[in-house]
Protein backbone atom coordinates (compact mmCIF):
# COMPACT_ATOMS: atom_id res chain seq x y z
CA UNK A 1 0.00 0.00 0.00
CA UNK A 2 2.43 3.28 -1.61
CA UNK A 3 -0.12 5.85 0.48
CA UNK A 4 0.36 4.15 3.54
CA UNK A 5 4.16 3.44 3.56
CA UNK A 6 4.26 7.22 2.45
CA UNK A 7 2.57 7.96 5.90
CA UNK A 8 4.48 6.09 7.50
CA UNK A 9 7.41 7.58 6.38
CA UNK A 10 6.82 10.73 7.61
CA UNK A 11 4.06 13.03 5.84
CA UNK A 12 1.41 12.59 8.56
CA UNK A 13 1.69 16.18 9.19
CA UNK A 14 1.06 16.93 5.64
CA UNK A 15 -1.39 14.55 5.12
CA UNK A 16 -4.65 16.82 5.43
CA UNK A 17 -5.06 20.25 6.92
CA UNK A 18 -8.06 21.63 8.38
CA UNK A 19 -11.05 20.11 9.61
CA UNK A 20 -11.79 17.53 12.45
CA UNK A 21 -10.04 14.92 10.14
CA UNK A 22 -7.24 17.29 10.22
CA UNK A 23 -6.97 17.53 13.89
CA UNK A 24 -7.15 13.81 14.27
CA UNK A 25 -4.23 13.77 11.76
CA UNK A 26 -2.62 16.51 13.86
CA UNK A 27 -2.67 14.71 17.04
CA UNK A 28 -1.35 11.62 15.66
CA UNK A 29 1.51 13.42 13.92
CA UNK A 30 2.10 15.67 17.76
CA UNK A 31 1.78 11.93 19.64
CA UNK A 32 4.86 9.19 19.52
CA UNK A 33 2.64 7.41 17.09
CA UNK A 34 5.82 8.09 15.03
CA UNK A 35 8.65 8.87 17.36
CA UNK A 36 11.64 10.24 15.23
CA UNK A 37 9.98 11.32 12.49
CA UNK A 38 11.46 14.75 11.34
CA UNK A 39 7.91 16.54 9.58
CA UNK A 40 10.56 18.78 8.08
CA UNK A 41 11.96 16.06 5.71
CA UNK A 42 8.60 14.41 5.06
CA UNK A 43 7.58 14.02 1.67
CA UNK A 44 4.60 15.73 0.71
CA UNK A 45 1.19 13.66 -0.85
CA UNK A 46 0.21 13.43 -3.40
CA UNK A 47 -3.70 14.36 -4.09
CA UNK A 48 -4.21 10.66 -5.22
CA UNK A 49 -2.50 9.75 -1.39
CA UNK A 50 -4.22 12.48 0.34
CA UNK A 51 -7.80 11.45 -1.11
CA UNK A 52 -6.56 7.22 0.32
CA UNK A 53 -5.76 9.04 3.42
CA UNK A 54 -8.86 11.25 3.88
CA UNK A 55 -11.02 8.25 3.34
CA UNK A 56 -9.18 5.79 5.60
CA UNK A 57 -9.20 8.69 8.50
CA UNK A 58 -12.98 9.74 8.23
CA UNK A 59 -14.03 6.00 7.94
CA UNK A 60 -12.61 5.22 11.04
CA UNK A 61 -13.21 8.36 12.75
CA UNK A 62 -16.81 8.09 12.25
CA UNK A 63 -16.58 4.33 13.11
CA UNK A 64 -15.09 5.82 16.61
CA UNK A 65 -18.00 8.42 16.94
CA UNK A 66 -20.64 5.81 16.20
CA UNK A 67 -19.02 3.48 18.42
CA UNK A 68 -20.09 6.03 21.34
CA UNK A 69 -23.40 6.67 19.80
CA UNK A 70 -25.17 3.96 23.11
CA UNK A 71 -23.33 6.02 25.47
CA UNK A 72 -20.36 3.79 25.68
CA UNK A 73 -18.08 1.72 23.69
CA UNK A 74 -18.24 -1.58 24.68
CA UNK A 75 -16.10 -4.56 24.17
CA UNK A 76 -18.18 -6.31 21.08
CA UNK A 77 -18.44 -3.07 19.75
CA UNK A 78 -14.52 -2.87 19.48
CA UNK A 79 -14.33 -6.52 18.65
CA UNK A 80 -17.10 -5.99 15.83
CA UNK A 81 -14.42 -3.22 14.48
CA UNK A 82 -11.26 -5.04 14.78
CA UNK A 83 -13.33 -7.90 13.02
CA UNK A 84 -13.93 -5.77 10.04
CA UNK A 85 -10.48 -4.84 9.83
CA UNK A 86 -9.09 -8.23 10.14
CA UNK A 87 -11.43 -10.26 8.15
CA UNK A 88 -13.68 -7.51 5.65
CA UNK A 89 -10.52 -5.03 5.09
CA UNK A 90 -7.86 -7.59 5.68
CA UNK A 91 -5.47 -5.02 6.94
CA UNK A 92 -2.08 -6.03 7.69
CA UNK A 93 -0.64 -5.30 11.59
CA UNK A 94 0.90 -1.83 10.16
CA UNK A 95 -2.50 -0.43 8.86
CA UNK A 96 -4.42 -2.20 11.40
CA UNK A 97 -2.46 0.31 13.88
CA UNK A 98 -2.89 3.02 12.30
CA UNK A 99 -6.76 2.11 11.97
CA UNK A 100 -6.79 1.64 15.85
CA UNK A 101 -4.35 4.97 16.32
CA UNK A 102 -6.95 6.82 14.25
CA UNK A 103 -10.09 5.22 15.72
CA UNK A 104 -8.38 6.48 19.20
CA UNK A 105 -7.95 10.15 18.79
CA UNK A 106 -11.25 10.60 17.22
CA UNK A 107 -12.96 9.00 20.27
CA UNK A 108 -11.29 11.21 22.39
CA UNK A 109 -11.96 14.62 19.81
CA UNK A 110 -14.28 17.15 20.82
CA UNK A 111 -15.61 16.85 16.94
CA UNK A 112 -19.15 15.33 16.93
CA UNK A 113 -19.81 12.38 14.13
CA UNK A 114 -21.74 15.48 11.79
CA UNK A 115 -18.80 17.48 11.53
CA UNK A 116 -16.41 14.80 10.48
CA UNK A 117 -19.63 13.52 8.24
CA UNK A 118 -19.47 17.12 6.69
CA UNK A 119 -15.91 17.32 5.84
CA UNK A 120 -16.06 14.16 4.58
CA UNK A 121 -19.12 14.82 2.30
CA UNK A 122 -17.46 18.08 1.01
CA UNK A 123 -14.06 16.58 0.10
CA UNK A 124 -16.05 13.58 -2.09
CA UNK A 125 -18.88 15.40 -3.47
CA UNK A 126 -18.05 14.59 -6.51
CA UNK A 127 -18.22 10.58 -5.91
CA UNK A 128 -21.13 9.19 -4.21
CA UNK A 129 -20.01 5.80 -4.67
CA UNK A 130 -17.56 6.13 -2.31
CA UNK A 131 -19.91 8.02 0.39
CA UNK A 132 -22.20 4.84 -0.16
CA UNK A 133 -19.17 2.93 0.21
CA UNK A 134 -18.65 4.57 3.81
CA UNK A 135 -22.53 3.83 5.11
CA UNK A 136 -22.26 0.74 3.92
CA UNK A 137 -19.15 0.28 6.41
CA UNK A 138 -21.01 2.03 9.23
CA UNK A 139 -24.40 -0.18 8.42
CA UNK A 140 -22.08 -3.35 8.62
CA UNK A 141 -19.80 -2.63 11.86
CA UNK A 142 -22.94 -1.46 13.53
CA UNK A 143 -25.34 -4.98 13.29
CA UNK A 144 -21.80 -6.66 13.77
CA UNK A 145 -23.69 -7.75 17.01
CA UNK A 146 -26.73 -8.58 15.69
CA UNK A 147 -28.36 -5.45 16.82
CA UNK A 148 -28.82 -2.21 15.11
CA UNK A 149 -29.04 0.81 17.94
CA UNK A 150 -31.26 3.48 17.32
CA UNK A 151 -28.62 5.96 18.10
CA UNK A 152 -26.24 4.32 15.55
CA UNK A 153 -29.15 4.25 13.33
CA UNK A 154 -30.00 7.82 13.87
CA UNK A 155 -26.50 9.06 13.01
CA UNK A 156 -25.72 6.75 9.91
CA UNK A 157 -29.05 8.35 8.88
CA UNK A 158 -27.96 12.09 9.56
CA UNK A 159 -24.38 10.71 7.63
CA UNK A 160 -27.04 10.14 4.37
CA UNK A 161 -28.56 12.89 4.78
CA UNK A 162 -25.55 15.12 4.87
CA UNK A 163 -24.13 13.18 2.15
CA UNK A 164 -26.90 14.03 0.03
CA UNK A 165 -28.81 10.63 -0.45
CA UNK A 166 -32.74 10.65 -0.20
CA UNK A 167 -34.44 8.09 2.46
CA UNK A 168 -34.96 5.40 -0.84
CA UNK A 169 -31.25 5.83 -0.99
CA UNK A 170 -30.65 4.77 2.37
CA UNK A 171 -33.53 2.04 2.50
CA UNK A 172 -31.48 0.67 -0.67
CA UNK A 173 -28.15 0.96 1.04
CA UNK A 174 -29.39 -0.24 4.11
CA UNK A 175 -31.34 -3.60 2.79
CA UNK A 176 -27.96 -4.92 1.74
CA UNK A 177 -26.91 -5.36 4.96
CA UNK A 178 -29.66 -5.67 7.10
CA UNK A 179 -32.66 -7.78 4.89
CA UNK A 180 -35.95 -7.10 4.76
CA UNK A 181 -39.70 -7.95 2.90
CA UNK A 182 -37.98 -7.05 -0.40
CA UNK A 183 -33.90 -6.89 0.09
CA UNK A 184 -33.34 -7.89 -3.44
CA UNK A 185 -35.27 -5.21 -4.98
CA UNK A 186 -34.19 -2.22 -2.57
CA UNK A 187 -30.59 -3.62 -3.63
CA UNK A 188 -30.97 -2.52 -6.81
CA UNK A 189 -33.42 0.55 -5.79
CA UNK A 190 -36.26 -0.89 -7.66
CA UNK A 191 -39.71 -1.75 -6.49
CA UNK A 192 -42.07 -4.77 -7.39
CA UNK A 193 -44.15 -2.37 -9.58
CA UNK A 194 -41.27 -1.60 -11.32
CA UNK A 195 -41.47 -2.83 -15.28
CA UNK A 196 -38.72 -5.27 -16.72
CA UNK A 197 -37.33 -2.92 -18.32
CA UNK A 198 -37.08 -0.38 -15.49
CA UNK A 199 -35.20 -2.81 -13.49
CA UNK A 200 -32.65 -3.58 -16.22
CA UNK A 201 -31.81 -0.28 -16.65
CA UNK A 202 -31.19 0.58 -13.06
CA UNK A 203 -29.31 -2.43 -12.53
CA UNK A 204 -27.06 -1.23 -15.95
CA UNK A 205 -26.44 1.93 -14.13
CA UNK A 206 -25.88 0.80 -10.76
CA UNK A 207 -23.05 -1.72 -12.14
CA UNK A 208 -21.76 0.82 -14.30
CA UNK A 209 -21.41 3.23 -11.43
CA UNK A 210 -19.94 0.69 -8.76
CA UNK A 211 -17.64 -1.41 -10.94
CA UNK A 212 -14.75 -2.00 -9.09
CA UNK A 213 -12.76 -0.73 -11.61
CA UNK A 214 -14.58 2.88 -11.10
CA UNK A 215 -13.87 2.56 -7.52
CA UNK A 216 -10.39 1.87 -8.35
CA UNK A 217 -10.42 5.10 -10.66
CA UNK A 218 -11.33 7.00 -7.44
CA UNK A 219 -8.18 6.48 -5.89
CA UNK A 220 -9.72 4.57 -2.79
CA UNK A 221 -7.04 2.21 -0.70
CA UNK A 222 -6.75 -1.21 -1.97
CA UNK A 223 -8.78 -2.73 1.08
CA UNK A 224 -11.79 -0.79 0.37
CA UNK A 225 -11.81 -1.86 -3.40
CA UNK A 226 -12.22 -5.49 -2.44
CA UNK A 227 -14.91 -4.66 -0.27
CA UNK A 228 -16.26 -2.51 -3.26
CA UNK A 229 -15.91 -6.41 -5.23
CA UNK A 230 -17.90 -8.02 -2.57
CA UNK A 231 -20.78 -5.04 -3.05
CA UNK A 232 -20.56 -5.37 -6.75
CA UNK A 233 -21.22 -9.33 -6.49
CA UNK A 234 -24.29 -8.14 -4.10
CA UNK A 235 -25.48 -5.98 -6.86
CA UNK A 236 -25.26 -8.90 -9.40
CA UNK A 237 -26.78 -11.56 -7.36
CA UNK A 238 -29.53 -9.40 -6.47
CA UNK A 239 -30.42 -8.89 -10.34
CA UNK A 240 -29.95 -12.59 -10.69
CA UNK A 241 -32.33 -13.49 -8.03
CA UNK A 242 -35.47 -10.53 -9.38
CA UNK A 243 -34.71 -12.05 -12.84
CA UNK A 244 -35.28 -15.39 -11.67
CA UNK A 245 -38.35 -14.42 -9.90
CA UNK A 246 -39.69 -12.43 -12.95
CA UNK A 247 -38.95 -14.59 -15.68
CA UNK A 248 -36.82 -11.67 -17.24
CA UNK A 249 -34.82 -12.67 -20.10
Amino acid sequence: MGWFKTIVGGAIGFAITGGPLGAVLGAMAADAVFPGRARERAPRLTRGEERQTLFFVGTFSMLAKLAQADGQVTRDEIDAIDAFMRDQLRLDDPTRAFAIDIFRKAKESDHAFEEFATQFATTFARDPQVKEMLIDVLLRVSIADAELHPNEERMIKSAADIFGFSRDDYLRMRARVIPDVSPYYRILGCSPNDSDDDIRKKYRRLAKEYHPDNIIAKGMPEEFVELANRKFQDLQDAYDRVSAERGMR
